[in-house]
């Protein structure tokens, strides 16, 4: 099954995610995810505005954050098809990512982001962007502490997962 976004003649104004915690789990924001991996994952956006908007002191935890893209997480054994964003005629000003924390997770803002993991892949990730403007954006003090970030761009990224053996 895809997974599809579409945000046309929106705006998102004066919106604080401050002190999150997902605890491992996802986060998406005006866009398309799909973790686990089910199908294509698809985010249009045209003729929006992004203002005045704060992330500041998230932590995922090792769980995948997307904003304004298309992200595909597989896990294992779990692929997932096409990935896909396109942003055209869209404003993002004075946008706040500081003190962001992944711990290990997936971080993807405004592109196309296809992960995939052991004994997975994934189909093509394309982005495009088109007479945009990206405006006092902030990202001060990231640490993904081996995870990925992908800014307005399409990254495809392989990882195997770290398995631990416990004997009692």
């Amino acid at each position: 099954m895809p997974t599809t976004s579409l945000i046309d003649n929106s705006n998102f104004d004066n919106i604080s995610f401050d002190n999150i915690n997902t605890n491992g789990g996802a986060f998406n924001f005006a866009g398309a995810q799909d973790v686990g991996g089910h199908g294509d994952v698809q985010s249009q956006i045209t003729n929006s505005n992004f203002d005045h908007i704060s992330f500041d002191n998230l932590n995922t935890n090792g769980g995948a954050f997307n904003f304004a893209g298309a992200q595909g997480v597989g896990g294992h054994d779990e692929g997932h098809g096409l990935v896909q964003s396109e942003i055209s005629n869209t404003n993002f000003n004075d946008i706040h990512f500081n003190d962001i924390n992944t711990n290990g997770g997936f971080f993807n803002v405004a592109g196309a982001q296809g992960v995939g993991g052991h004994d997975e892949g994934h189909g093509a990730v394309q982005s495009a962007i088109e007479n945009s403007n990206f405006q006092n954006i902030s990202f001060d003090h990231i640490n993904t502490d081996h995870g990925a970030f992908n800014f307005a761009g399409a990254q495809s990224v392989h990882f195997d997962p770290v398995h631990v053996d416990v004997h009692h």
